[in-house]
């Protein structure tokens, strides 16, 4: 427990570090589109909460079913999040509920523009998932791009459908 209060610690005083520099990163960015005139952005969104109310046992990697809809706002291709990130797209929307398909789907169709961010980004796509190992497929990177465990992997916002930013 002492380990784990130490290692917390520690995070906590990464998380207000990163928050600063966020903090700043966003006045500059503002500054910056000011000076461009730049209006929209695909990361200007605002969140709505909903709840999974339906998974077919047959379609489990697939889809689910949420209890919001078109009444709430939500419309076809909107990204879907977690806390964890990114985990799919709305596909179907009825008045009250939509239907998200799951980057875990086996829809070779469904792709995510996806960054490897650092000092030189690795741009590929999301193409799929690997039943047996857990794990989703990033495909069309770059072959000298040395990939590290543990690395993250975000949405680029490349493809016109995912705001950029959100953890993959």
């Amino acid at each position: 427990t002492y380990e784990e209060n130490k290692k917390l610690k520690t995070r906590l005083s990464e998380y207000a570090a990163i928050q600063s520099e966020l903090t700043d990163v966003r006045a500059e960015n503002d500054r910056l589109r000011e000076i461009v005139d730049k209006k929209d952005d695909l990361r200007a969104f605002d969140p709505v909460q909903a709840t999974v109310i339906a998974r077919n046992p047959d379609q489990w990697e697939e889809k689910i079913i949420i209890d919001k809809g078109s009444v709430h706002g939500i419309e076809v291709n909107m990204a879907v999040i977690t806390a964890s990130g990114l985990i799919g797209k709305v596909i179907i929307v009825t008045k009250s509920t939509a239907t998200i398909e799951l980057l875990t789907t086996e829809n070779r169709n469904f792709r995510v523009s996806a960054v490897i961010p650092g000092k030189d980004p690795a741009f590929g796509l999301i193409e799929g998932f690997d039943q047996t190992r857990g794990e989703l497929i990033m495909k069309r990177i770059d072959s000298s791009f040395e990939v590290e465990v543990g690395e993250q992997v975000i949405s680029s916002g490349l493809g016109g459908i995912f705001p950029k930013g959100l953890p993959i």
